[in-house]
């Protein structure tokens, strides 16, 4: 209880109630199926809620498999309920449901527009929303170089690229470019294997990277680099 007037003789109180919010819809991107539902739908679980989660239509099996995991756990039934398919119809379902009071949303800032859209058009249900971008590496003349080459080459290489927080852009400082990008060549020569893409998660997902040499050539000439089934780099 916060009293909300000192003044005497008034008693009156506020009163704050923690009471779960009910059913929560948590749809989730393909490039960390666990580590986002876990996230999640810990929290919302923590507070009370029941969840329904909608995977990535491309990386269904990890929601199915936690889903096994807490009914083996013990959770009560229809705690946890995953929902896999296309995001226009399952994920779209979650959206439109009246009983759903919560969606959290991981994806493209073209699709949040319609969730945030849809969920007002609903039920008014709150929303939470992490959308994507494209924020770059600034890198200035002061830097310490080793450093500043290493964590550039990781914000590029770091699980393949797939991450919302990728600096798909370097921007460095007239001053220091020549040596930064001779120097980072050199880093991405250190450990070919280790700079190759790995897996992704469709076929699909191979065709931004296979593209982006041929983008760069035709606003100038490559530093380094190679095919997708070859060298990253």
């Amino acid at each position: 209880t916060v009293p909300i007037n000192h003044a005497t003789p008034n008693r009156n109180l506020c009163i704050t109630k923690k009471e779960p919010i009910g059913p929560v819809g948590l749809i989730v991107p393909w490039n960390y199926p666990l580590m986002m539902l876990a996230w999640k739908m810990g929290a919302a679980l923590a507070a009370g809620n029941t969840v329904v989660i909608k995977p990535a239509n491309v990386t269904p099996l990890t929601a199915l498999k936690w889903a096994e995991l807490t009914a083996k756990a013990g959770f009560p039934p229809g705690a946890v309920s995953v929902l896999p398919g296309s995001g226009s119809r399952c994920g779209q379902a979650i959206l439109d449901h009246p009983d759903i009071r919560k969606v959290g949303f991981t994806g493209s800032t073209g699709i949040g527009v319609t969730v945030m859209e849809s969920c007002a058009k609903s039920n008014l249900k709150k929303c939470s929303l992490e959308l994507g971008g494209k924020s770059p590496l600034i890198i200035f003349a002061d830097c310490d170089m080793s450093s500043a080459v290493r964590n550039g080459m990781g914000s590029v290489f770091f699980n393949k690229g797939e991450n919302c927080i990728a600096a798909g852009r370097l921007f460095v400082e007239r001053s220091i470019h020549d040596e930064f990008v001779a120097r980072a060549i050199e880093e991405c020569k250190k450990d070919e294997d280790r700079r190759s893409p790995g897996p992704v998660h469709s076929t699909r997902a191979t065709e931004p990277p296979q593209a982006l040499p041929v983008a760069a050539k035709l606003r100038g000439p490559l530093c380094g680099g190679g095919s997708y089934t070859s060298i990253w780099w």
